[in-house]
């Protein structure tokens, strides 16, 4: 009787072990997202009414977030100086889809995070500045702001331009770039790298830029930011 139980046993997991192959075997790959040119709506479609309201608030709130927030936005950067064009601009971090790819897991943060989480790690380390409540009229305001740049966008697409193009790594010369800073940066962002609000440009270093934990802290990204955005009217 033992032996016909073991039997039965040893046969419920062979097939058990073959089924999981089998699965494994047949197991598809997950979807690739794609890659497409994307143009966010024009201005002129914003709708005339509460929604249109809240999109437009979000928008001013982008273009002059340390006016708007003061007591979050302590930085002299406002989310614009960053992500240029209101967030439209290709090669410079657009926000062009973005609300689709939320929630998501974050490496960096070790969690599922919404959207919301997302707009405050902005606040906190780019801005160096403070948390926005989730749930405050203004971060809905600038989450509907974000929904309206991915208006129309199919689902499982990633826009073309998305971040910032990366450029090769290498050892920097800061008496090189000391020079290049003089003649080319200095006429915006001032000599000492303060910045000049009647330009709307940030300050670069110091207690009114961004935080050590802001990406544009890392070499590279802001090298690459460089690369491809600045002079700004040039």
């Amino acid at each position: 009787m033992r032996e016909y139980r073991n039997g039965r046993l040893l046969g419920h997991a062979a097939a058990l072990m073959t089924g999981l192959v089998l699965m494994a075997c047949n197991r598809t790959a997950p979807p690739v997202a794609t890659t497409t040119a994307w143009a966010p709506p024009p201005d002129s479609l914003i709708p005339d009414d509460s929604l249109g309201a809240a999109i437009r608030r979000g928008q001013a709130i982008l273009r002059d977030t340390r006016d708007s927030l003061p007591a979050y936005a302590t930085s002299s950067l406002n989310c614009t100086s960053c992500h240029l064009g209101d967030g439209r601009q290709v090669g410079a971090a657009p926000l062009i889809g973005v609300v689709a790819r939320f929630p998501k897991y974050l490496g960096r943060a070790g969690a599922v995070i919404p959207i919301e989480d997302r707009i405050n790690y902005c606040f906190t380390r780019s801005l160096a500045g403070r948390r926005l409540p989730n749930h405050s009229r203004e971060m809905q305001d600038i989450v509907a702001y974000l929904a309206f740049l991915s208006q129309g966008l199919p689902v499982g697409t990633v826009p073309e331009g998305l971040g910032i193009p990366a450029i090769p790594v290498l050892q920097g010369d800061s008496a090189r770039g000391h020079g290049l800073y003089d003649t080319t940066c200095a006429a915006c962002h001032g000599a000492t790298g303060g910045g000049d609000p009647a330009q709307r440009a940030p300050a670069l270093w110091g207690a009114a830029s961004f935080s050590i934990g802001a990406s544009m802290a890392r070499i590279e990204r802001a090298a690459s930011f460089i690369r491809h955005n600045m002079p700004f009217n040039a």
